[in-house]
């Protein structure tokens, strides 16, 4: 019989804001991130320190989105020899005092660049584009509690075992936060008065332990903001976690669904984030005003070369008729010259799925294995996905008439192959009916236990296939959908 897993708990102590005794593998990381930007002159910023002393060396990364939308950008690899501070490459961030202030400065060079996207090629950007002066000081203050911290085993205390070759980081929180300051590139001097998101990670790293993620830094004011995100470790699961900021307390997203719009390169330029807490359902509409991309590569001992892509957005962002402003980040694995996050579910017409495909019904009550035992408007069932569409009930099915559907199968997310499938038939007001689905096999149950869905309940197209991992840092019972469209 396999061990049982042992149960975490997560702590975060006034000392973890500074640096720790580095572990003994090769490719420890330590690093600490802020970004910020100016509502008023949409002035944005990122700044990162990544200490990987056990191989010599810092990542050290400064951005500024111009409010004309140039970027000056600079990335290096400064030789360091301690982790005790975060100081390199002409960038210094410093803890003034735990969980409230901050401080980051930077003196140095960044390249001008007035089309971001030719980043995507670092040699050939930085040769063709000048590299002009660059001085940032900023203080920053924290607008929330911490988010986050280092599992620890719930007995003992003692920190599980990692493993370095497959680890992002052992160790992450993170925690909104307002700055204040001066920004100049090439002679230009921007006063900054801006709210933002900082996090710290510490642990073994590579950046090709993570298939894909997106994650949605933002901030409308000091007592709504919202860090909201997606990650799947392996291509096919999906792991949502984030927060939502109110007032002085943070509510816990049990559910995420992201539909991202893509260029002709294959960047994100909008998105509709659905994401819902134990207490209400948001909507968060993001437009990317600018974009830079970036890459890691690295070189296995086997000769392969491992290529990741990070896409970093500047967002104006809209929920419950406020506007606030963010990044966002999305970073991919690049196999075949394609990255792996970008095609993952995206939408298919049902009428083209056939006899196949997949149907994923997720129960809003997760957990209540004696639902397949109850009928159907008792199962709590909240989102569909047949195939890589994603379709949310409107209302939830717990109150339609379960005539002839008696059953959602023997778990809470049911992957089952589909025999027959119905349409959907677009409406004129432009929402979408499930007309009809039959013969769903593959839960435990045979189709006399499903019969028919054709009562005319009313659905809502949302996009790609999800599941409901557990995520170690903030629990089950969560559901996400990734879908992806080109405009």
């Amino acid at each position: 019989m396999a061990e049982r897993k042992r149960a975490t708990r997560i702590v975060l102590a006034p000392e973890d804001e500074y640096n720790h005794e580095p572990d003994p593998v090769p490719n420890y990381n330590e690093s600490m991130y802020l970004n910020v930007v100016d509502h008023a002159t949409t002035v944005g910023a990122w700044f990162r320190i990544g200490n990987r002393v056990n191989e010599g060396y810092a990542e050290m990364t400064c951005c500024v989105y111009l409010p004309d939308g140039r970027v000056g950008f600079m990335y290096q690899r400064p030789t360091i020899a301690t982790n005790e501070v975060f100081d390199a490459g002409g960038l210094r961030i410093d803890v003034e005092e735990p969980f409230r202030r901050l401080r980051v400065r930077y003196e140095g060079k960044v390249c001008l660049l007035d089309d971001p996207g030719q980043m995507a090629d670092p040699r050939t950007a930085f040769s063709e584009n000048p590299s002009v002066p660059c001085f940032v000081d900023l203080a920053y203050r924290g607008i929330s509690p911490m988010y986050g911290g280092r599992p620890v085993d719930a007995e003992t205390g003692d920190e599980p075992e990692q493993d370095a070759e497959s680890s992002f980081s052992k160790a992450h929180y993170e925690q909104h936060v307002g700055a204040t300051g001066t920004i100049e590139v090439d002679g230009e001097r921007f006063a900054v008065d801006g709210l933002g998101l900082r996090d710290k990670s510490w642990g073994a790293r590579y950046w090709q332990a993570i298939s894909w993620y997106r994650w949605l830094p933002m901030a409308f004011d000091e007592d709504f903001a919202m860090m909201i995100s997606l990650i799947s470790r392996d291509g096919t699961d999906r792991n949502p976690g984030g927060m939502v900021l109110h007032g002085e307390r943070y509510q816990q997203l049990r559910e995420v669904a992201i539909d991202t719009d893509w260029d002709d390169d294959g960047y994100q330029t909008g998105l509709t984030a659905g994401v819902s807490t134990d207490e209400r359902t948001y909507e968060v509409r993001g437009t990317v005003t600018s974009l830079i991309p970036l890459r890691n590569r690295r070189t296995t001992p086997d000769g392969e070369l491992l290529h990741t892509r990070i896409t970093e957005g500047l967002t104006r962002y809209r929920c419950d008729a406020k506007t606030g402003w963010g990044l966002s980040e999305y970073l991919d694995q690049v196999v075949d010259g394609r990255p792996v996050g970008m095609g993952v579910c995206a939408p298919t017409p049902l009428a083209e799925l056939g006899g196949g495909g997949s149907v994923e019904a997720v129960d809003g009550q997760a957990g209540h294995a004696e639902a397949a035992q109850l009928p159907l408007e008792r199962c709590h069932v909240r989102r569909l996905h047949v195939g890589c569409q994603g379709l949310v009930a409107l209302p939830l099915l717990e109150d339609a008439n379960a005539a002839g559907r008696e059953r959602v199968g023997a778990q809470h997310v049911v992957d089952a192959t589909v025999l027959g499938v119905g349409a959907l038939h677009e409406r004129h007001d432009g929402s979408e009916r499930l007309v009809d689905l039959v013969g769903i096999e593959g839960d435990g149950a045979g189709d006399e236990n499903h019969g028919s869905s054709g009562s005319g309940q009313d659905w809502r197209r949302v996009g790609g296939c999800g599941s409901v991992p557990s995520d170690p840092m903030t629990g089950p019972n969560r559901s996400a959908v990734q879908s992806t469209r080109k405009r």
